[in-house]
């Protein structure tokens, strides 16, 4: 959410695309919903990733598992993006977030990539589109400022936090759980004692 509010500013209107709906990129499309971004785009390999993020604000949803990303996109918004946010932060996806990009857009890495990891781009068509690209560290967050904000849109019903929940265990069961995250089939585990 604070990548959306904070770190790019997203304006009411803008079209947006989310690549990678796991709980953070899931958290973005409820931010791009928050501000009023007509068009939210989200993309994953999982269509029942896809699907989740329908319900939290997305209004089109690509399952990309057989197609190229960029391509679908374009078929979708020949003109591109006007925000690209890369939920996953893998140089493929990094990549892909620029490609994706219309006149004036601004890809945002949220997803942390692995240590000297490199992308490519062709700095000459971010210089000509007028296009950015920005990192986002924990959503540019101001915990005295932004937390109260968030814990607010909660209590109000217009911040979807449990739907992110996808499983509660007990702690003996954190492995586990870990193994479901970096497999993909989990969004966040509740560890109860």
């Amino acid at each position: 959410v604070g990548a959306v509010m904070n770190t790019a500013h997203v304006e009411a209107g803008s079209t947006v695309v989310v690549i990678g709906c796991g709980g953070v990129g899931l958290s973005v499309v409820q931010g791009a919903r928050l501000v009023g971004a007509e068009r939210i785009v989200a993309i994953d390999i999982r269509p029942e990733k896809t699907a989740l993020a329908r319900t939290m604000g997305a209004t089109d949803e690509l399952d990309v598992a057989s197609t190229d990303a960029v391509e679908a996109l374009r078929e979708l918004l020949p003109d591109g993006a006007d925000y690209v946010f890369d939920a996953i932060g893998m140089t493929k996806t990094t990549e892909q977030a620029i490609e994706m990009l219309g006149l004036g857009g601004a890809a945002v890495v949220v997803g942390l990539p692995p240590t000297g990891a490199r992308a490519s781009f062709e700095p000459l068509v971010l210089a000509e589109a007028d296009q950015k690209i920005l990192g986002s560290n924990y959503g540019s967050v101001r915990p005295a400022i932004d937390l109260p904000l968030l814990v607010d849109r909660y209590m109000a019903g217009e911040l979807l936090l449990d739907e992110l929940v996808s499983s509660r265990r007990s702690l003996d069961q954190a492995v586990a759980s870990l193994d479901d995250l970096q497999n993909g089939v989990a969004l966040r585990t509740l560890l109860l004692p």
